[in-house]
């Protein structure tokens, strides 16, 4: 068997084992079925990755070694560590099921809420199994669980009530009584969670740490410690250089930025006029693929879901029209505007999704779209474009003021996340650190920390892939820059093999 038959048929199964990623990803046949939430569901999953590296021993070349690399993070991740097995992550994901098809527009409106009827159907099994793979769950998670519990009827009430103004309204009453099926069934999963026994211990130390940013290719922990902490004391020195140029004090850092904001009704020109200026700007330092998106005021059935902008990104294989939503009422700082449009436009977010679609063949995506395997290059490609735009002189001091922020903002969270898992920061010390450091507000920051556990490793992505990044495509041109986009969403270190460097 070759190797593209070998990929076809795993990244067939793993479509089908888990609808809702092919929905994602542009695949649309399994629309109305949920994944399994059984405990032999996940070590099927663990099997079949395993017997797909187990085949691939042996098997040289660029893509085969990308998707073995991929597999080993995937394993060590599934099969060593196990967090899925003490975390009741359930509830959380029942808006993962039915948010693609209620905001994508991929289908008739119709359509994708009769699929999404078909699915909230069967979320009450879903919940009621998934209660097997949990081994001593941690409390913090199982405090978050709880949350989505509560909150997670509100969003199943919106969909309700758009649906209610359907034409066909036997649709409509199927939708309706689902919701209500579903917000019963998580009434019972809560009891369920409050009568759990749990662990307070949710780190996974310093050597399970370095093993785990080692399988994704990334520095050892204490590597990432000191490059977050100059990039703290770097980040900082260009924040306070924007905000002098900006004319305000370093203490009103926030101010200078946060203050300066269009009125509700110049919202979208002004992120159109940034949109087109961002393009501009990408043409000077990428050759532009055929792309477009549609960059548009957030539909009124989204706009709750979305307080500022969301992107809805191009799919492998679909073909709906990438957008960019926009909530006039939002936080729209003109500083955002410009950054955004930079950061997820172009040449950012935008620009490196679209030119994956393009190019990326099958072990790409295995390696890319369905782990954290390659967050480091999509993660550090948008805080190189947001640099590199600085070291071209586009924007003004607000965007510098932008960049500047966000890259203390990456660093203050890389730190934050090594802390915790190495046991040198409490979860209050963490939250405080973001807040003092970053900015980052009180609450927010201790919800940001308590989700910091779930995903160890996480936070690293966006200073590390960065870093890798400017020192890759130091003196290079757009046609390199380029050439590292059609590699799509995997390790700098794989571009890196790939293009020869």
């Amino acid at each position: 068997m070759t190797l593209n038959d070998l990929l076809d048929g795993y990244l067939d199964g793993t479509l089908e084992r888990n609808p809702h990623v092919a929905t994602v990803l542009g695949v649309h046949k399994y629309d109305d079925e949920l994944p399994s939430g059984t405990r032999a569901s996940v070590e099927e999953e663990i099997d079949t990755a395993r017997s797909l590296r187990d085949e691939l021993n042996g098997t040289d070349g660029y893509e085969a070694e990308l998707v073995r690399a991929s597999l080993d993070y995937d394993l060590y991740e599934m099969d060593e560590l196990r967090l899925w097995e003490r975390d009741p992550q359930a509830a959380d994901a029942v808006v993962s099921f039915v948010y693609p098809l209620y905001t994508r527009n991929f289908a008739p409106f119709h359509e994708r809420v009769e699929s999404i009827a078909d699915r909230l159907e069967d979320v009450p099994g879903y919940l009621e199994e998934s209660r097997e793979r949990v081994v001593e769950p941690v409390d913090a998670w199982v405090e978050t669980e709880k949350e989505a519990c509560e909150t997670v009827p509100g969003f199943l009430q919106l969909i309700a009530d758009e649906a209610g103004g359907m034409e066909r309204q036997d649709l409509a009453y199927r939708v309706s009584v689902a919701c209500e099926n579903t917000v019963d069934a998580l009434d019972e999963h809560l009891e369920w969670l409050e009568s759990l026994g749990t662990r307070s211990d949710w780190r996974i130390g310093r050597d399970a740490l370095d093993e785990l940013l080692a399988r994704r290719c990334m520095p050892p922990s204490d590597e990432v410690l000191t490059l977050a902490e100059e990039e703290v004391e770097k980040a900082n020195d260009a924040l306070a250089d924007a905000v002098e140029a900006l004319g305000a004090e370093p203490t009103d850092a926030v101010d200078a930025v946060e203050h300066d904001r269009p009125e509700p009704d110049a919202v979208l020109d002004e992120y159109l006029g940034a949109a087109r200026e961002a393009r501009s700007f990408a043409s000077s330092v990428v050759e532009l693929p055929e792309e477009g998106v549609n960059v548009a005021e957030t539909p009124e059935h989204i706009a709750p879901l979305v307080p500022d902008t969301a992107y809805l990104e191009p799919t492998p294989f679909g073909d709906e029209t990438p957008a960019y939503y926009v909530t006039p009422p939002g936080d729209h700082p003109r500083a955002e505007i410009a950054g955004r449009a930079v950061t997820d436009l172009y040449p950012g977010e935008h620009l490196q999704k679209t030119f994956e679609r393009a190019s990326a063949s099958n072990p790409v995506i295995l390696a890319g779209r369905f782990n954290a395997f390659g967050d480091d290059f999509a993660e550090g490609w948008k805080g190189y474009v947001e640099r590199l735009g600085v070291e071209h002189g586009y924007g003004d001091a607000r965007y510098e003021a932008y960049v500047a922020r966000n890259r203390l903002v990456a660093a203050c969270r890389a730190l934050v996340d090594i802390k915790l898992q190495t046991g040198e920061m409490t979860v209050r010390d963490a939250a405080s650190y973001l807040a003092d450091e970053a900015g980052v507000e009180g609450e927010e920051a201790v919800a940001e920390v308590r989700g910091y556990g779930r995903e160890p490793g996480a936070q690293v992505s966006r200073l590390v892939g960065t870093r890798a990044l400017l020192e890759l495509c130091d003196g290079r041109d757009a046609s390199f820059r380029s050439r590292l986009l059609e590699g799509g969403g995997v390790p700098v270190e794989f571009h890196r093999r790939r293009i020869g460097d």
